[in-house]
């Protein structure tokens, strides 16, 4: 571990539900955050995109707690492998569940824009 990562945890990206039903829910992938501190992490990763390509990704997510071990926030960012541009911007609110077994669920939801569907994303992430 750097000393920038304070931890590092694995993230595995699931499913997905998106408001346009011509969306690709299926979305697995697998990416990497380096935890700045309790509150603020880096990532990156790959995933199969809603529009059935691949997709690379970079986000800043900050949370933090809102009670009963769950953790709110947004997180910022960039994905490739959309229609609308090289690199498409990536903004949403997120919940992290509390760690079972070494896991924490956790939920994306991004806004429905004129460019892109609303999207509830399922995230599992387990620190390494």
């Amino acid at each position: 571990m750097s000393n920038l990562c304070q931890a590092v945890a694995l993230t595995l990206h699931l499913v997905s539900a998106h408001t346009d039903p011509t969306q690709n829910n299926i979305n697995p992938g697998a990416g990497l955050q380096c935890f700045l501190n309790v509150h603020t992490s880096i990532g990156a990763g790959v995933y199969y995109n809603s529009q059935r390509r691949v997709s690379t990704y970079a986000n800043v997510t900050a949370t933090a707690p809102i009670g009963a071990g769950f953790r709110a926030g947004a997180t910022i960012g960039g994905a490739t492998g959309y229609d609308y541009g090289p690199i498409a911007p990536v903004a949403g609110l997120v919940l992290v569940a509390p760690p079972v077994s070494g896991w924490s669920v956790g939920l994306f939801a991004g806004p429905k824009t004129s460019r892109n569907a609303g999207v509830l994303h399922l995230t599992l992430t387990r620190g390494l």
